[in-house]
């Protein structure tokens, strides 16, 4: 099975405790990357979605999910590690790519976070069309507007990790018994 479930803690203690379920693809048939992780990295604190790591051939591209507080972002946006600045078409369409690769490598995903991975497309549309030079400012509104409902995806999201904490602490509990 592709799915692990990690704790992710920094030796330097830069960045803080978190929880990844990552999903591998190794060699695919189409041969665009030898190898892509594709993480959701919880917050187990807050216990919330803080991002979607996607690590493909030594590149790092994460979508930021969360603001500070835990709550979903307005719009999910793509970045690089250590750029603020936007992401290109090229680089966002070889992410969906990888996406729809392990989608296919993992059909038993939970259902909460298939929906994301299923709608990242149209939230990446959303995003590339933001940062389009002709877009204007009330266009832009509306495309934040359109990228905010599917925050809920985000919630359902948090809903299985908390589950999932559930049944490790049961487990935890149970072996101690």
């Amino acid at each position: 099975m592709n799915k692990m479930y990690t704790v992710y803690k920094d030796p330097s203690d830069a960045t803080p405790t978190e929880h990844r379920i990552t999903y591998t693809v190794r060699k695919p048939r189409h041969k665009k990357y030898n190898f892509a992780d594709v993480s959701f990295c919880f917050d187990p604190e807050k216990r919330c979605l803080k991002r979607l790591d996607f690590f493909i051939d030594e590149k790092l591209i994460y979508v930021n999910l969360a603001l500070g507080c835990g709550r979903a972002s307005s719009v999910w946006f793509f970045q690089k590690k250590g750029s603020y600045k936007p992401v290109s078409a090229p680089e966002i369409d070889f992410v969906l790519v990888v996406v729809k690769d392990v989608l296919k490598a993992n059909p038993e995903m939970p259902n909460a976070f298939n929906k994301i991975f299923e709608v990242l497309p149209r939230q990446a549309k959303g995003y590339k069309k933001m940062f389009e030079p002709g877009t204007t400012k009330a266009e832009r509104l509306m495309i934040v507007k359109a990228l905010r409902e599917k925050n809920k995806l985000i919630h359902y999201a948090q809903g299985r990790y908390k589950k999932l904490l559930e049944k490790e602490r049961l487990a935890k509990a149970d072996s101690e018994k």
